[in-house]
This record gives structure tokens, sequence and C-alpha cells, in this order.
């Protein structure tokens, strides 16, 4: 339509004629026209309004082609909430669990025997000297602890849930869970133990070990706390490393029962848990004696027994004892951990999609540093920051929806029948025999030499010293040991789960999401522009030509043949476009514009002359 107009408007170079005639059956959009008429205007700069709409069309036409790009601009990766999915899985083990009668004779009274319950679970406690290949993700409840007396260290009621779900992928993007999963509560209160001076012994023995011996209790009663003895003994030996010394024992595998937290699981009585009130037994309370030792310059030389310390000193959760005037420093603290482990329906949340930590070598010091890992296990966070909804997504775990009541109300729970698997993992092996990496349940020497450091790399033991070298607290760091722990058990366990549960899973799935409306508004303007230019030109063949039609072969080329033209058509058989350029320059018709137009009797077409240039 440009074509014709520029025709009947007698605005195309006579050597550019024959191209703009076809330009009007057949043409490759405005690039080829805006060229050609790019050239008469540098013949005559007077006639810049001929090109103003194809350059125009050239620039809209162009920008379309970029339509893709500015409209992906606004886009961004985000992960959107995809369909619940619906499905019976392996969510724990099937226990069939057996009451046995009680049994009478006539010379004894009648004696109860305790509930057996078997299953296909493996219990091992081995956990402790792995190193773990993964910190898997988990979904937790958290509430700040109460009040609690002067000197005793609370973390809270803490609950977290492992998903039943293997593969690493799926849980990254898991948005949403509901239905069973293994529920632990992983609470621990410390608080500074009384020591009594007339058991207490404290020994450096020939070959550096130290052996201590005595006799604790609690100095403070918090809530659900279930102590089975008014004293515990206990028998300790630790190997000087340098500087620091630190060793963590369990008391419950002593010949006393220190007890432990009565778990969220359990339901509370007037009776305690060690009389069997709550339907726990003393073998799954769980409490732990936490040693630090400091040993001045020269005093690990002596062999002999220390004698008696200085009157003890409480000082937060600790309790100091000093030796030879201050060079041998006891301190301890008494810590009671609610370890259990309940199959509960729960209702898990995340907004964002997650990775799991791993530790990371330092290049500095070729160091494994488990920040990450801490920062998963609240060992970063403040208590506030745990409980609430970012503070969880930003450490890359779920939120768990809180319950009335997490009492197990069907008859599978192992809950006041016997120690779980996982409360087994947990459990020490050895308590009494030291070693140089964590082995069931007993912590011994955790150091600050940077080559027992490297020696231990991603042991569990590496996590703990990190977490106490950086001034974290005893009972948040055997939660985090806990959850470890209990972690490795029940994803090693997994595949030998044989209870199905129907579960309902959502997934968060990768999708283009705007962000952003500049590129989307950009395209709308082009498109705009571009669709105005067209009605301009439509508006412009319609109303100023009227002999040209479009798509018609032969008339184009009809209705070029004339006076100008004849000399031209007559040798341009063989000739190419630059050939007959300079045939028209040699016959000094350069500059020459010429159109179309009717004959005065209006027979035929005509080639016109109305200018010409230099």
């Amino acid at each position: 339509m440009i074509a014709a107009r520029s025709l009947e408007e007698v605005q195309v170079l006579l050597s550019q004629l024959a191209a703009v005639s076809i330009a009007r059956h057949f043409n490759s959009g405005p690039y080829a026209l805006t060229w050609i008429m790019s050239r008469m205007v540098i013949q005559n700069p007077r006639r810049w309004r001929a090109i103003v709409i194809p350059l125009l069309l050239v620039i809209t036409t162009g920008l379309s082609q970029l339509t893709s790009t500015a409209l992906l601009s606004d886009l961004t990766l985000f992960d959107i909430k995809g369909p619940a999915l619906e499905r019976s899985v392996p969510t724990n083990f099937e226990y069939q669990c057996v009451s046995e009668p009680r049994s009478c004779d006539a010379l004894e009274a009648c004696k109860s025997r305790p509930t057996q319950c078997n299953s296909t679970a493996v219990y091992s406690n081995t956990y402790w000297s792995q190193r773990p290949p993964f910190f898997p993700t988990f979904a937790e409840y958290q509430e700040e602890a109460s009040e609690s007396p002067d000197g005793v260290s609370d973390t809270g009621l803490t609950l977290r849930a492992y998903l039943p779900i293997a593969d690493q992928e799926s849980r990254f993007h898991l948005r949403n869970y509901s239905g069973k999963a293994t529920v632990i509560d992983t609470r621990v209160i410390c608080m500074p133990p009384e020591w009594n001076n007339e058991t207490l012994r404290a020994l450096i023995s020939w070959d550096g070990s130290f052996f201590l011996t005595g006799d604790i209790s609690p100095t403070a009663h918090v809530p659900r706390l279930d102590v089975c003895a008014k004293s515990v003994k206990f028998n300790a030996r630790i190997l000087f490393n340098k500087g620091w010394n630190f060793q963590l024992l369990e008391l419950n595998n002593t010949e006393d029962i220190a007890g432990g937290l009565i778990s969220e699981f359990e339901p509370l009585s007037g009776d305690s848990g060690c009389s069997n009130g709550s339907g726990a037994t003393p073998k799954t309370r769980l409490a732990y004696l936490a040693l630090n030792i400091t040993v001045a310059s020269g005093s690990m030389n002596i062999t002999k027994s220390l004698g008696v310390p200085s009157v003890p000193v409480h000082r937060g959760q600790w309790t100091d004892l000093d030796y030879l005037h201050g060079d041998f420093r006891i301190s301890s603290t008494l810590c009671y951990s609610a370890l259990n482990s309940a199959d509960l329906d729960i209702q898990a949340y995340g907004d964002k999609a997650r990775t799991e930590p791993l530790p990371v070598v330092n290049g500095k010091d070729l160091l494994y540093r488990f920040d990450d890992v801490r920062k998963q296990l609240g060992l970063l966070a403040q208590t506030s920051q745990m409980s609430s909804v970012a503070g969880a997504q930003d450490r890359g775990i779920l939120g768990l929806h809180p319950k009335n009541s997490w009492v197990p109300t069907d008859n599978s729970s192992l809950i006041g029948k016997q120690m779980s698997y996982l409360q087994h993992a947990v459990r020490a092996s050895s308590p009494l025999t030291p070693t140089d990496s964590f082995l069931g349940g007993l912590i011994d020497s955790v150091s600050l030499d940077e080559a027992e450091q490297r020696k231990r790399g991603l042991s569990i033991s590496s996590l703990l010293s990190e977490h106490l070298l950086a001034g974290g607290g005893i009972g948040p760091g055997i939660q985090a040991l806990h959850t470890v722990v209990t972690g490795l058990a029940y994803y090693a366990q997994m595949p030998r789960f044989d209870h199905l549960s129907a579960v309902s899973e959502t997934f968060l799935v990768p999708a283009l999401i705007p962000q952003s409306y500049k590129g989307y508004t950009a395209v709308v303007i082009v498109s705009i522009v571009h669709l105005v230019l067209l009605a301009v030109v439509l508006h412009s063949f319609l109303t100023k030509t009227s002999i040209s039609t479009l798509d018609n072969a032969w008339q184009v080329i009809a209705q070029v043949m004339g006076e100008e033209t004849e000399s031209i058509l007559a040798r341009a058989s063989f000739l190419t476009d630059s050939e007959v350029e300079r045939d028209v320059e040699g016959a000094g018709k350069k500059g020459r514009f010429v159109g179309i137009g009717l004959e005065e009797d209006g027979s035929r077409s005509e080639t016109i002359t109305r200018y010409t240039g230099i």
C-alpha cells in the first residue's frame, strides 16, 4: 500500500521504479521499501516525509520481534503450590504387642509380666560413631520455655517430626504434608547439680587420666521433671587434652536411675514415671552429667588425690568445684531430656523450597564448619525466631501445626510399653570408656586442638565442639545431638517400615510468574503504535490512490511501461539492477522522480515525471 501511494504521488526514482512497482504484488515487508525510499531522500532531502511511515514500520516491526524477550523479562522462576497427592506409604513399624497374663504360684505373690512388642526394627546405638551422610529436614513445633527457677536452662517444648520421604529432592520441595509421621520430643533442661562432698573423690592417675566419682542430685524442680532417685552415683574418667577437657556422661546407665523429663506423649498423673504411674519405665528416662575440666599449667603432673574441694559455687547452670587453690576446676551441669517418640497424625507446612545443609571445609585451616547445620538445628537462632514461621523457613525446615494434645490415642504406640528404636539409638553402650569420638551417648574429650579436629572431621563430636566453642549452651547442644542421631536412625530404618498409612503430600513445582509489567507495557505500546501506523497506511491507500490494486502481478508490470521506461526495458533482459542504475545515470536521469497515472483518455496508465533532480 505504501508502494502504491509512492508511485501515484510520483515519489520514486526512475532507477527504482520496477522494484517499487513489484512491491505492490510481493514484498518482504517495510525493510526493502525503506531502503529504496532512503535513497530517494538522499537524492532529495525535501521528500523526507515519504520515508517517515516506512521507517516507523521498520522500527515497530523490529521491536515486535523482541516481544518474547520483553515478556520473559517480566517473569521470574518461582515455586508454586502443586496438586495434593494422596498415597499410602510405610510410615513406621507394625508392632505386635502381647500383654502376658499375671502368673501366680502357691509360694509367691502374683507377678505382672511386662508387655512385649515385636517388630522388624533393628535396635542399634552405633549411630553416634557414624559420620552423618546428610542432615535431613524435619518439621518443628516450638514453644518458649516458661519462667524457670534461677540457674535452670530450658530449651522449651520442641517437637520435631521426621517425614517418611526417602527422596531428598522431594523433601526439598515439600510444601504440605498431612498424615502419620514420627515425632520426637527433644526438650532438654539443665541445672547446677548438688554435690555430696562425703562421697566425692577426684584423682589424677599416673597416665594423665582424671577420675571422678560421687553422688549428685538436682537443685530445682521444673514441670514434667521426673526424678527417680534423690541422688545418683556416677564414675567418670577423662583423658586430658590441651587446655579444655569435656565429657558428657549418661547417668541412667549407671547403678541408679536418675530420671528425666516426662515427654509430651505421656499423660501426666499423680505418680512418677519411675514408679510406672504414667506408664513409662525408668529406663526410658534420660539424664546427663556434663563435666568441664579446667587445668592450670603444671597441675597435670600431679599424681594423687586432689583432696577436698572448695565450697561449691553455682554459676548459672553450672556448679564449680575448685581444687589446688583454683589450679584445677571441675564445672558440672545436670541435664534431663524428654526424648521420646510417637507415631502421630501431623500437618507440616512450608512456603518455599529448602536444601539440606552439609558441613563445608574452611579453606583457611581445612577444618569442617557446621554453620549451616547449626542453623538448621536452631543453634544460631533465638527462641522467638525458632518458633516463628519465618524463622523455620530461614532455617530450611518445615513448620508443625500444634495439637490440643500430643498423647497418642491408638494402641500402636510404644509409649508406656517399651523403649522405641529411636530412644535406643541415643543410649550409651560404654559410658565409662573414653574414646576419640561420640560413642553410644558418651561424649569424651572435646578438644581445641586443630589436629584432633581434623582427625574427627565430620563426626558428630565436631558439631558439638563447634557449638560449645561458639558459646552455645549444653541443653541446645544435647537437643541437636538427639536430633542428628535419631534422624540417622530413622532414615536408616525407613526401608524396613511395614506399617502403611494414608498421607497427603503437596509439593512445590517451578513456574514462571510475572513479577513486573515493564516488558508487557513496552509490548503493548509498540503494538498500539504499529497498529496506528497500519491504520494510517490503509487510510492513505484508500484515499490517495486510484489505479493501484494489490496482489496483481501483470498489473504491476504493465503500469510502469511508458516513455521513461521503454528504453530501459529494451536493454534490461540481461542487466543487473546496478547496471540499470549506471545506464540511467549515464542518460542524465539520475535524480529523476517518476510515478504512474492515467492517460488523458483514461484508457491506460502511463509513467509520469513531475520533478527532475540533479
